[in-house]
């Protein structure tokens, strides 16, 4: 993720690009390590969404259910603030950056899925 020369050349070979990586943190959760997880993010986001833009390319990132906090059992779409979490607070970014890059001309998709629809088994 923080290494952009190894993916960014690959945009161009590909019809769409879909962002679902995440740095793992290697032990409990701290500030220092959302910082980290959250800057690596930021980095792929930006150099990926950058070469989809010039390559005409469509950009698919996954947000999460984080950056819309906690709703209980409320329904949550594009129309919804943000009121994220402090793990949701990098998503948030990316997502506002994505949006002013769409109205440059950014073919863009965000989902944002949820707990419940990620689960695999139920």
């Amino acid at each position: 993720m923080l290494a952009p020369d190894t993916y960014r050349g690959l945009v161009d070979q590909v019809d769409a690009v879909i962002h679902a990586a995440q740095r793992t943190p290697t032990s409990r959760m701290t500030r220092a390590r959302v910082s980290d997880i959250q800057q690596a993010d930021h980095v792929m986001s930006s150099v990926l969404a950058q070469a989809c833009q010039a390559s005409g390319r469509r950009y698919v990132y996954t947000s999460g259910y984080f950056a819309y906090g906690d709703r209980g059992d409320a329904y949550v779409d594009t129309r919804t603030a943000f009121q994220p979490s402090p793990l949701g607070t990098g998503h948030v970014r990316e997502v506002t950056e994505l949006r002013r890059a769409a109205a440059d001309g950014l073919d863009v998709v965000v989902v944002a899925p949820d707990r419940k629809s990620t689960r695999l088994n139920s």
